[in-house]
């Protein structure tokens, strides 16, 4: 039980971390222009 709620933990980390990579790559683009 412990491990699988330390995946989902994991997976859901990994998704965070990809939505705030795509707001800086949008905030530096948007800058660029």
């Amino acid at each position: 039980m412990f491990t699988r709620i330390n995946t989902e933990f994991k997976e859901w980390t990994m998704v965070r971390c990809r939505e705030q990579e795509k707001k800086r790559l949008a905030r530096t683009l948007r800058s660029a222009k």
